[in-house]
């Protein structure tokens, strides 16, 4: 599942940023959030291996792009304190991955994980979509600078290919998300190996 979520991940993220550039943030954060939302309540109906794995599919089309769109408005909306903006959105995702493993734990334990981990989609289809749709209006997320920005964006597009830059960072974040996953996606090979029981891994 997790191969399957990253590398659609990899792929999507590009895509989300060309939509991003065309249409507005707006309408990628609405777009990956129902994507989202969609992928986690599909865990309802998983039958067979084949929809398990579309799940990850649709998961890694969400998550990925969603940074993408909330990165890209917080760099817009605060032109002064970004850093202060990105560090209090990190400091809020850090936290629910403290909190979420224990809820989707108790979750999965009451109710079965198809249950379990659907229920995880209660928060984007009752607070995150709502607040998108209704409370952050167009008008509110872009101005005449962003619109200017999608044009140049348009025209500007092969030149992130051609710059230095571009690649390192590329290279960077890869070698990072490499060595992240080897640990995470190992971890329960390393508990097992210590005894851990199933419930604590």
């Amino acid at each position: 599942l997790a191969s399957f979520k990253y590398l659609t991940g990899a792929v999507f993220s590009i895509i989300v940023g060309r939509f991003l550039d065309i249409f507005g943030i707006r309408y990628a954060l609405i777009a990956t959030s129902i994507i989202a939302g969609s992928a986690l309540s599909m865990f309802l109906w998983i039958d067979s291996l084949e929809t398990y794995y579309l799940a990850g599919i649709l998961l890694g089309f969400g998550s990925p792009g969603m940074v993408v769109a909330l990165k890209s408005f917080l760099s817009r909306a605060f032109t002064a304190g970004q850093g202060t903006a990105i560090g209090i959105m990190w400091m809020g995702a850090s936290g629910a991955s403290v909190l979420v493993p224990l809820l989707i734990t108790a979750a999965i334990g009451a109710w079965g994980w198809r249950y379990g981990i659907a229920s995880m989609s209660l928060g984007i289809w009752l607070i995150a979509l709502p607040v998108l749709v209704f409370a952050f209006p167009a008008r509110h997320m872009e101005n005449a600078a962003d619109v200017a920005d999608r044009k140049i964006a348009n025209s500007a597009f092969t030149a992130f290919f051609s710059d230095r830059r571009f690649w390192l960072l590329g290279l960077a974040f890869l070698l990072s998300g490499l060595v992240d996953q080897a640990f995470v996606q190992h971890q329960p090979l390393i508990f097992a190996e210590f005894g851990s029981n199933d419930q604590m891994i």
